[in-house]
């Protein structure tokens, strides 16, 4: 089982990262998605912290003196999501595929510019 979130001061189990992807599937299940017709939130849910399942996350996440934001996780889903759009994927699938990519990698900072520059990044 992959840890998500870990707060070692708390005396509380770990909150797993399949609960927390199940929880904000609930959640985002409580609002209307009907301007979505593609599924791209439900996919950012899911993969935004796929990067979690790293060796190097997991590590972290475990030791109490573990410094916060050191370990990169938000690319990750980003990355395998784009490595798939340039396999077999093109068209308005393709562009739908960049967007959910961008979503991912900027979850925690922000939208990243949709330009060549951040695919290269990605790549």
């Amino acid at each position: 089982m992959y840890i998500a979130h870990y707060d070692h001061l708390l005396k509380r189990s770990p909150h797993l990262l399949q609960e927390h992807v199940k929880g904000m599937l609930n959640i985002i299940g409580q609002f209307d998605l009907s301007f979505d017709p593609y599924g791209m939130t439900k996919a950012s849910v899911v993969l935004h912290d796929s990067g979690k399942k790293s060796a190097a996350f997991q590590e972290y996440i475990s030791d109490p003196n573990g410094k916060r934001g050191s370990v990169q996780h938000a690319k990750a889903g980003a990355y395998a999501l784009n490595q798939q759009r340039y396999e077999k994927v093109d068209g308005l699938k393709g562009f739908i595929i960049d967007l959910v990519s961008l979503i991912v990698a900027s979850h925690h900072r922000g939208l990243y510019d949709f330009n060549k520059e951040f695919f290269n990044k990605i790549n």
